[in-house]
């Protein structure tokens, strides 16, 4: 009986540690600056700038209107593998005119794993990501197909890192970005849903702009 109670204390003890250790930590917020949090709200609508810091974050339906911009800061430092902004939520609407940005939220300048290195008489060579840089000796990181690396920097901060997981429809008719500042590589937008529609774009550029 002892020896019962000790694997099941055991057991228990176990799955504690699991739970804390695998179990992803999910980040309040509050967009629309009401007091109550966006997990909690049937419908969060933004329609004036506002920002989340890197992280993971829970909404219920989620509708960027008015030309508003939804900034999606990035972490470099962070010990993640993501160190972006990762959000879920069962729909998500960007109206025209409007965005989801991680531009310039990436590795600092000359920061990264495809930073900068001058080979080739270049004076301030281009980061590389999912592509080789002009002058740049560093080979190509991430994934082509599950994309969730910030971009590295140039002269400038690379681009952030977008994760959406949508369990029902996205609707985009205004822009999804992760761009390259100045001689940096572009950042990654990982989108998946049950629908996504919609006429907008999605764009993770470098900037080929040297200073």
């Amino acid at each position: 009986m002892r020896l019962r109670k000790s694997i099941i204390l055991f057991s228990f003890l176990f799955f504690l540690s699991a739970f804390f250790i695998f179990t992803p930590r999910v980040f309040a917020s509050d967009l629309n600056s009401n007091g109550i949090q966006d997990v909690d709200e049937a419908e969060v609508i933004v329609n004036s700038n506002v920002s989340l810091p890197a992280g993971e974050y829970v909404f219920n339906n989620l509708t960027i209107t008015n030309n508003a911009v939804l900034t999606l800061e990035g972490d470099p430092l962070s010990s993640n593998d993501f160190k972006g902004v990762k959000i879920n939520a069962v729909n998500i609407t960007i109206d025209a005119g409007s965005s989801i940005s991680a531009d310039g939220k990436g590795y600092g300048a000359n920061q990264g794993p495809g930073a900068g290195k001058d080979v080739n008489g270049y004076s301030n060579p281009g980061a590389s990501y999912g592509g080789i840089s002009s002058g740049n000796s560093d080979s190509t990181y991430g994934s082509a197909t599950k994309p969730i690396d910030l971009g590295s920097g140039g002269t400038t901060n690379g681009g952030g890192a977008v994760r959406l997981i949508i369990s029902d429809n996205f609707t985009n008719n205004g822009i999804v970005t992760a761009n390259g500042n100045v001689s940096s590589s572009g950042g990654s937008i990982y989108v998946t849903a049950k629908n996504i529609t919609g006429g907008g774009k999605f764009t993770a550029n470098g900037s080929n702009i040297k200073n």
